[in-house]
């Protein structure tokens, strides 16, 4: 059977509303496109159509920090130095994102920590004041307000705790480096050059406003929920959309299936970072991932998570959840093997960080299940 119809086959006992991408060495694709951009004028997904891809942005800001590093820092040993230096070492006490009251821990947490998401530094986004966030945008030193009082939860360097305080301080320190806000660095540095023509990082207003003043996201679709204990459940529009100022470098990409698959195809074949850095980025900094967490894989690197697969080898993959969306980006380089899942629904259970990814998952499952016997 072909792959494409074995898409279509999984899809109809599935809510779907997205799309699918499955690429062998880089550029032979099997897509599936299901259902409507918006539901209501019954806009149909196509290739072209984006997506929010949420927490999939965070091995997009890993590399933009390690890229910055590289243009900042003559030698390997200088970078290596660097990426253990304090966070206060590029953000200084008069930084304005502490608002004029740095927190102590800004002098031990580094790079590295923010990176692995073992600093310990609490998740805003799992923070009481969070919710207030979302329904009137701050400023970034406000976001930071959030956390930056809160005692560390555990030892640094000790426990993994997926956290998107890290990877908000990781935008700020790519400002610093750069000399560029981490949107505009990486429409410089990666997007221009490898044709990710329908990715952007977005910066202000919900998905709504951005389709309505900037034509960069005229393909951006609506968000949808469900009822997923429903079998006869059918989709409505989300009543309440993350402003773009809330998530930055922890989920602010806009993007495509195809610019996905650009991206991979370029940064694992030595196109985005020096050899020495790719192998610092996908390096199992954080081994054996505690539940929840092991959902996203058994080691965690430097914005992507690792899982070994028995037939398969080492499994590249990050998931991404905001409200309305779910994404995945996955690469087996045993196969040269791109797997990409972009849906602008959620499920209607709790919404919580440590939620299940109910129709991602399975098809990453089914995917892989496929490809189990190796390519020749």
């Amino acid at each position: 059977m072909e792959f494409n119809d074995v898409i279509k086959n999984f899809s109809s006992t599935r809510k779907l509303n997205g799309t699918i991408l499955v690429a062998e060495r880089g550029d032979s694709k099997h897509w599936g496109h299901f259902g409507f951009v918006d539901v209501e004028t019954k806009v149909g997904i196509t290739d072209k159509t984006q997506f929010l891809i949420a927490s999939v942005t965070k091995q997009f800001t890993a590399a933009a920090v390690l890229k910055a590093l590289h243009e900042r820092f003559p030698s390997e040993e200088e970078i290596l130095q660097s990426l253990h230096q304090p966070v206060a070492f590029f953000l200084s006490m008069n930084h304005g994102i502490w608002d004029g009251d740095m927190p102590g821990w800004a002098n031990e947490v580094t790079i590295h920590h923010l990176l692995t998401h073992s600093s310990g530094i609490p998740s805003y986004t799992g923070l009481p004041g969070f919710k207030a966030c979302e329904a009137n945008p701050p400023e970034v030193s406000e976001m930071v307000s959030l956390f930056k009082k809160e005692p560390l939860e555990f030892k640094l360097g000790s426990e993994f705790s997926y956290n998107n305080s890290g990877y908000l301080l990781l935008g700020e320190i790519v400002l610093e480096i750069a000399g560029l806000p981490l949107g505009d660095y990486m429409e410089k540095t990666f997007f221009a050059p490898l044709g990710m023509t329908s990715t952007t990082y977005a910066t202000q207003g919900t998905v709504p406003d951005l389709k309505n003043s900037d034509p960069r996201f005229k393909d951006l679709a609506l968000g949808y929920t469900f009822d997923a204990l429903d079998p006869q459940a059918t989709l409505y529009e989300i009543e309440q959309y993350t402003p773009m100022e809330v998530p930055r470098g922890g989920g602010s990409l806009v993007s495509t299936a195809s610019d996905l698959l650009k991206w991979n195809n370029a940064l694992h074949n030595g196109l985005v970072l020096p050899d020495f850095l790719y192998k610092l980025l996908i390096a199992q900094h954080m081994k054996n991932i505690p539940e929840p967490w092991a959902r996203l894989g058994e080691s965690y690197a430097y914005g992507i998570a690792i899982r070994n697969h028995l037939k398969l080898g080492q499994v590249y993959v990050h998931h991404g959840g905001i409200n309305g969306f779910r994404s995945a980006l996955v690469y087996i380089p045993s196969q040269n093997l791109s797997i990409i899942i972009l849906t602008n629904v959620e499920e209607s259970v709790q919404q919580t960080e440590k939620e299940v990814y109910y129709n991602i998952l399975a098809f990453e499952q089914f995917a892989l299940d496929h490809f189990l016997t190796p390519r020749t």
